[in-house]
């Protein structure tokens, strides 16, 4: 596409919802519940899945090191994408999504399943289900007892570049102290990647207004410069004491932000004047 090409009008603004209220889905349609669905929600159920703890998010956000902390503080395996595989299961015979489900079932901790879900994820999930978005809240529903957690980076700029460069270089998460390579610079690829996650964004929104669910909205700026008391927000929204006598608030994961970052986004900024 070209740098020249148009620009498809502005999404709506993203609403910020109520941090402290706790997930609520609205009833379900009274119309019969598909096969896939009470395959899902019989799955899960003989796992013993009694609750569910769902971090929502898009790439990038800084949801990887919301999830690792809470999971440090009690929310055993909410840094996993537990549904990044689902979409194999969705042309599969139903016997093969009944095993997909139930595997991370099994992943549960004391009838606690937790998961980090991304909106591509979510969107494999459905069509494993087989629903649209006007079934959200039957969506929603198959997770017993949930609380919806949504993690949010306000800048966009920041979180694109990120994107761009991870899916450049295959470096996601990094644990060590090497330097993030450069890659050449891409004004198309980069304002696409800020689409996508404008888009994202939105998408979690209408997810959570159609399935009537109010989340708690953690936004990145925020968690992390104020972290021990954001942190403890969201664990009171979850109703989960921290592990140990002390709230852990450190995590090997190192933040990829760099001077380079800062490079690239002088340039974007200065194309997007020149290009739109």
């Amino acid at each position: 596409m070209s740098g020249r090409a148009a620009v498809r009008p502005a999404l709506r603004a993203v609403e910020q919802l109520a941090p402290d209220a706790v997930a609520k889905a609205v009833p379900a349609p009274s119309r019969p519940l598909n096969s896939r669905v009470q395959i899902m929600r019989k799955a899960l159920a003989a796992a013993g899945v009694e609750r569910t703890v769902l971090l929502a998010s898009t790439f990038r956000s800084g949801s990887t090191y919301v999830a690792e902390l809470l999971r440090q503080n009690g929310i055993v395996g909410l840094s996993l994408e537990k549904f990044n595989m689902i979409w194999e299961s969705a042309p599969a015979p139903d016997a093969a999504f009944r095993k997909a489900v139930a595997a991370i079932g099994a992943t549960q901790e004391d009838g606690l399943l937790a998961a980090k879900i991304m909106w591509p994820h979510r969107n494999d999930l459905a069509r494993c289900l087989r629903l649209e978005r006007a079934d959200s809240a039957v969506l929603a529903g198959c997770f017993p007892d949930a609380r919806w957690l949504w993690v949010k980076r306000r800048d966009k700029v920041r979180q694109a570049i990120s994107f761009w460069r991870a899916r450049r270089s295959g470096r996601w998460h990094v644990f060590d102290r090497s330097d993030e390579p450069r890659i050449a610079y891409d004004y198309d690829e980069i304002r696409e990647c800020y689409r996508e996650m404008v888009t994202h964004d939105v998408a979690w929104e209408d997810f959570f207004a159609e399935a009537g669910i109010v989340p708690h909205l953690i936004e990145y700026e925020d968690f992390s410069a104020n972290l021990a008391v954001q942190l403890r927000k969201a664990l009171r929204f979850l109703e989960v004491q921290p592990v140990g006598r002390k709230l852990a608030t450190e995590v090997r994961l190192k933040k990829q932000r760099d001077a380079f970052t800062e490079e690239i986004r002088e340039r974007f900024m200065a194309d997007c004047y020149r290009y739109g």
